[in-house]
């Protein structure tokens, strides 16, 4: 539970020193995520999925020592005349660099949705890196 905790308020820590979104976030939805590997070995960023938004600060190419990886996901807005929030909605998958174990993987899946009535999801699995090849699989498991 404390771990969990500390890195909430990394997350928002990450979120309220971010300049860009500072500027922006009274009209786009924003995610702040901290993942921290408490393993020896370093994990290398294999894949993201960006359904709804974009970066604005990337996940860290590789996580390991004591240094957590941090990133920003912002929500995007439609093109035209009207400005319309569509949410944050995106999957990481980070592996293992180790030739004893490459196939293992972790997978972390949100989706922010625009609507403050609606329910925040999150999806995190550890596994084979060849399961989450379809990303529709990713999304039927966050329902």
């Amino acid at each position: 539970k404390a771990a969990v905790e500390k890195a909430m308020q990394e997350a928002q820590n990450i979120l309220a020193n971010n300049d860009a979104v500072k500027d922006e976030q009274y009209q786009l939805v924003a995610v702040g995520g901290v993942m921290q590997n408490s393993q020896t070995r370093p994990i290398r960023l294999m894949k993201t999925h960006e359904v709804k938004g974009k970066f604005v600060t990337n996940p860290p190419k590789t996580i390991g020592g004591e240094a957590p990886g941090a990133f920003v996901h912002q929500g995007a807005t439609s093109q035209g005349q009207l400005q319309v929030i569509v949410g944050s909605k995106c999957a990481i998958v980070y592996g293992t660099i180790d030739r004893a174990f490459p196939g293992l993987g972790y997978l972390l899946a949100w989706d922010k949705p625009d609507n403050s009535d609606e329910i925040n999801k999150v999806y995190v699995e550890a596994g084979d890196l060849t399961s989450w090849r379809k990303w529709s699989g990713v999304k039927s498991n966050q329902n």
